[in-house]
């Protein structure tokens, strides 16, 4: 970490330099620039490479492999628990809950904009071929979609994804529902 603190400092040394020159219209020499640009990349690359690293315990400390798998199953629960916030939390959705529990993730999503596309589709009739509810289920399809690519990328990978679009009073009548990327339930089908 010093060092690459160090490194840090010698990159804004060397830059600070070449500006000056820049400015007061000296020509800077190009491998200055190059230079600084090597070193900055280098000590960024030495940086990032270290800083994901865990530390491993003292040889004389006995730690348990079974303490040591939970801790980064909850750092990696933790991480996809940011990531599906992010995904839900843009204004696509009035408001939204999700949990991870017994290898599902489960999350439930509401708008009321869903709710009056689901009762005019209902009244015309139309079912679940309306160009209105069809786009609309391809546009949540696609939230869904992000949070299983989530999921599959992460370290829990053998979680389940249930993705249920519902009533935005009661939250309990699914309008249509998303496992695995697919839809497969939707009640303008019934």
């Amino acid at each position: 970490m010093i060092v690459a603190l160090l490194a840090l400092i010698a990159f804004l040394v060397l830059l600070i330099i070449s500006i000056v020159f820049i400015i007061q219209k000296r020509n800077a020499k190009p491998y200055t620039i190059a230079m600084a640009a090597c070193v900055a990349v280098f000590f960024a690359a030495a940086m990032i490479s270290t800083s994901g690293k865990e530390k491993t315990a003292d040889a004389s400390a006995p730690v348990s492999s079974l303490a040591y798998a939970s801790r980064t199953s909850k750092e990696a629960e933790d991480v996809l628990k940011w990531q599906i916030e992010a995904a839900l939390s843009t204004e696509k959705f009035d408001g939204y809950t999700f949990e991870i529990e017994n290898d599902i993730v489960l999350v439930k999503v509401w708008r009321e904009s869903i709710d009056r596309t689901f009762e005019l589709t209902k009244e015309k009739g139309t079912g679940p071929d309306d160009e209105n509810w069809v786009w609309l289920k391809n546009n949540t399809k696609n939230t869904s979609d992000y949070i299983a690519d989530c999921i599959r990328t992460s370290e829990l990978d053998n979680l389940q994804l249930q993705f249920h679009v519902v009533d935005s009073s009661s939250h309990e009548q699914d309008f249509f529902a998303i496992q695995n990327e697919e839809i497969v339930y939707d009640a303008l089908a019934q």
